[in-house]
């Protein structure tokens, strides 16, 4: 982590970035984030990922209602998905690999309309993961509780945040 991500304003968009232990893996999650129709239409896309920060990012004109701002289900959606991509992530490939992550729970906070792109935010205490990868290889299963903020891209302030809890479980056969 260099010192500017250390100093980074939340609300504020990263550098389009992807470091370079994790390109490997963003390929094949975007791979499985292809495989959801509802993704792939909304124009969904990973704009950074450090080992500790994810965000992803959307554009407005895919996700539009009515009312020329971005359709709260858009927002929802990006997340959800980004919630599950920084579990996945977040957990040794190999445990990746032979586990199916969910959302367990959620509850949204809409603050403001987005009139723009979209983006989302999300990262969790380093010991919070440790504690969850400690757990799943324990147990087979364990649950990470995470907030993701979603931000206009003009805007420093959040326009809608998620708290929520994933599940991670050992593939059954």
């Amino acid at each position: 982590m260099s010192s500017s991500d250390i100093t980074q304003v939340p609300g504020e968009p990263r550098e389009r970035k992807i470091s370079e232990p994790y390109r490997s893996r963003i390929t094949q999650l975007i791979g499985e984030i292809e495989k959801v129709p509802i993704a792939k239409e909304m124009g969904f896309e990973i704009v950074h990922y450090d080992g500790s920060v994810l965000q992803m990012s959307a554009p407005l004109e895919a996700n539009i209602n009515d009312k020329q701002t971005a359709f709260g289900g858009s927002l929802a959606s990006l997340a959800m998905l980004s919630g599950w991509s920084y579990v996945v992530l977040a957990m040794p490939q190999s445990a990746a690999e032979r586990s199916d992550t969910v959302i367990v729970e959620s509850s949204l906070k809409f603050i403001r309309p987005v009139k723009h792109r979209f983006y989302s935010e999300v990262s969790v205490e380093a010991s919070e993961c440790e504690r969850f990868h400690a757990r799943f290889e324990r147990k087979g299963r364990a649950k990470l509780s995470l907030t993701v903020t979603v931000y206009d891209e003009t805007e420093s302030k959040p326009a809608m945040t998620m708290q929520a809890v994933y599940a991670a479980a050992v593939r059954s056969a």
